[in-house]
């Protein structure tokens, strides 16, 4: 079997769906990734088709989900060929309980299927210019290190993400395009899928860097940067919540109130009021500024003693 290649193509309709639907999108380019290009598979799958996987699989909730894969249906990109609620008996041989779907679309994405040349029909001579036609796409390809699938999932995520972190932020302005691509897929040939969505999260989740991280190119800039950045905040965050935990254990054992009492857990520390009925819980985290200060005015407020 020939290397796999799989060819995103720049269409109206895959910018619409990765500004517009970007879930459907990133579920979209899963699916490309993992559909047969040939038969005569050992799993019993045909050309252009492939089992879903669970739900969590793609950092989905089930809701979005549920939603990105109706969508792609009723844009006619996949067709549902079984779930558990229709599989009455196995016709691929398969043992899994997913979804199996079907790529029928090619409009946003050429998995470059194999097709078997040996067909004595009319067909042949097509499927065979058809084969050279891939064979080229795929050596121009390889050239000139066009953009792969997952530089296209990454750049959605990379969308969502600066929206969660800065819902202000005009939609209209989400980075898109074969340059915002191309910075993504230089990113993941050097440092790898798992690292650059560490730092674009890092700096969307920073309250300096989501003021300028807005594109891929930019993130490419000064991916150094924040990556030195996010490696020396790593340890002493840590080892400051260990720290503010450790103190918060100790303030909790020494001292007493009345009418409150102190419950350490795992992400945070609350005061809480007792004998009252709309009790205001005062919530204090152990990465805040200020922790060991927001303790000692609380110990004050609530009047707390140490035991004796």
């Amino acid at each position: 079997m020939s290397e796999r290649f799989i060819k995103f193509i720049p269409s109206e309709e895959a910018f619409w769906l990765m500004d517009n639907k970007p879930n459907a999108f990133r579920l979209l380019s899963r699916i490309a990734n993992t559909a047969r290009r040939s038969n005569g598979n050992p799993d019993g799958l045909n050309i252009g088709q492939c089992h879903l996987q669970h739900w969590t699989k793609y950092n989905l909730t089930e809701r979005e989900y549920r939603t990105a894969k109706d969508i792609l249906v009723k844009r006619k990109h996949i067709k549902i060929i079984e779930t558990n609620r229709t599989r009455q008996k196995s016709t691929t041989g398969s043992t899994t309980g997913s979804t199996l779907v079907q790529l029928i679309s090619s409009t946003i994405y050429d998995i470059n299927q194999e097709t078997n040349d040996d067909r004595i029909d009319d067909r042949a001579t097509t499927d065979r210019r058809q084969t050279r036609i891939y064979k080229k796409e795929k050596e121009i390809h390889i050239r000139n290190r066009e953009i792969d699938s997952r530089a296209t999932a990454l750049l959605a995520d990379f969308c969502s993400s600066l929206l969660k972190n800065l819902p202000s932020f005009d939609q209209d302005r989400l980075p898109k395009g074969q340059t915002q691509l191309q910075a993504l897929s230089k990113l993941l040939t050097k440092h790898g899928e798992e690292k650059v969505r560490q730092v674009f999260t890092y700096a969307h989740e920073s309250s300096f860097w989501i003021a300028h991280v807005h594109t891929p190119i930019y993130l490419k800039n000064k991916f150094d940067t924040l990556l030195s950045q996010m490696s020396r905040n790593e340890k002493p965050n840590t080892n400051k919540k260990e720290e503010n935990k450790s103190y918060a254990e100790k303030i909790a054992l020494v001292y007493s109130a009345e009418y409150c009492i102190i419950e350490v857990l795992t992400q945070h520390v609350e005061f809480v009021p007792i004998r009252c009925q709309n009790p205001n819980v005062t919530v204090i985290k152990y990465d805040d500024n200020g922790f060991k200060e927001q303790i000692d005015n609380n110990l004050r407020k609530h009047n707390f003693k140490k035991k004796v």
